[in-house]
């Protein structure tokens, strides 16, 4: 006779779910939150394995449709867009395309936080909060590095003590490691670093970081501009001076001025090894850019297109609703959520069953997206 979990599977509601329906994590989820389901899978090895593979596989599916979406929003914007960034830093300034960038990235924080925080029951909560992290890796690993910091921040935004003491010790390092290279600090210095060692054709770097970068190299070209006038108004001035000292046969002050012009235009040479430096680190970021949007796009199943468009309509609903109200527009459950030990006591198979590893290094094994079973 099928367990509790293959009958479940097995339901005309639930059927191919993870092929067909749209929001394939909320029914894994809700199933978590049921404790029928979690001895299922405790007692029965098949059942293990085979939900291992459904998690796995939205894992991906999430990171792909995340890095898709995110790509063909930046696949409109323009060069020119980047070379004076203003529309990037006040939305009041920003091109149609630019504006299609930040719905798309409210749409995508919408959907990381709202799959969290839509479910009152712990163990649901905490089995997304668990995914998200994974897939914030899965996008690190696959060089998307703006999907990549697009989760990990937000993550971070809705973070509870009792979600990240509840993950697998695993997820716990691995959650810490993400957090530390997503610091912002010393102009995100971790994350650069990783970057510039990692290099591959699929780089597609946080957009923050891009015109971030063009925006204070035109701060800084503007100063040097300014510099340069200010110097050879100077230069010209003790030009003057110089042609009306040597009609006075003034030789002390001759020397003095010639000194001092000879400093002047030290500083232009060095104003103008400044701004070569400056124009090449702009037309290196603007290549960046261009090599990036020039990247195919990876494609996503019809299942994943109409996942994408069932936030959206969730998004807007929501919104408007909250606007109607008067409330802020963020997705929160309806009670505080007890602590769970989804992973410390209710998903954790006997010491026989999980062949003798502990319960950290059982965990690591299964639920790290690079040694999850497949069934492929």
């Amino acid at each position: 006779m099928p367990n509790y979990y293959n009958q479940w599977l097995c339901s005309s509601k639930n059927l191919f779910f993870w092929q067909d329906k749209t929001m394939p994590s909320e029914y894994l989820d809700n199933a978590l939150a049921d404790p029928k389901t979690q001895k299922a899978l405790v007692t029965h090895k098949w059942s293990r394995l085979f939900h291992l593979y459904l998690e796995n596989r939205i894992v991906d599916e999430y990171a792909l449709l995340i890095d898709v979406k995110l790509r063909e929003a930046f696949k409109l914007l323009t060069l020119d867009e980047f070379k004076s960034p203003c529309g990037f830093e006040c939305k009041d300034k920003s091109s149609e395309a630019q504006q299609y960038y930040f719905k798309t990235r409210n749409y995508l924080e919408y959907f990381i936080k709202q799959d969290i925080k839509q479910h009152d029951n712990p163990d649901a909560q905490l089995n997304a909060f668990r995914r998200w992290v994974s897939i914030s890796e899965q996008l690190l690993n696959r060089h998307c590095y703006e999907g990549f910091l697009l989760i990990i921040v937000n993550l971070q935004l809705i973070e509870k003590k009792h979600l990240v003491e509840g993950l697998p010790l695993s997820h716990q390092k691995l959650y810490k490691q993400l957090c530390e290279l997503s610091d912002g600090r010393k102009n995100h210095s971790a994350l650069r670093n990783y970057m510039n060692t990692n290099k591959s054709k699929q780089d597609f770097f946080p957009l923050l970081l891009w015109h971030h970068a063009t925006g204070t190299l035109n701060e800084s070209q503007n100063k040097l501009h300014n510099g340069v006038e200010e110097l050879t108004e100077r230069k010209d001035n003790i030009n003057k001076k110089i042609a009306h000292l040597k009609k006075c046969h003034s030789k002390h002050r001759l020397h003095k001025a010639k000194k001092e012009r000879s400093v002047i235009n030290k500083e232009l040479r060095a104003y103008s090894l400044a701004e070569k430096e400056n124009n090449y680190q702009r037309k290196k970021i603007l290549r960046e850019i261009k090599a990036a949007q020039k990247q195919p796009l990876p494609r996503i199943d019809e299942a994943q297109q109409r996942t994408y468009e069932e936030l959206i309509e969730r998004y807007r609903k929501e919104t408007s609703e909250l606007s109607r109200r008067n409330i802020p527009s963020e997705p929160s459950s309806s009670r505080t959520i007890e602590p769970s030990k989804l992973y410390s006591n209710k998903l954790l198979p006997s010491f026989w069953s999980r062949k003798g590893l502990s319960q950290d290094k059982y965990w690591e094994k299964t639920l790290r997206s690079d040694t999850l079973v497949t069934f492929e």
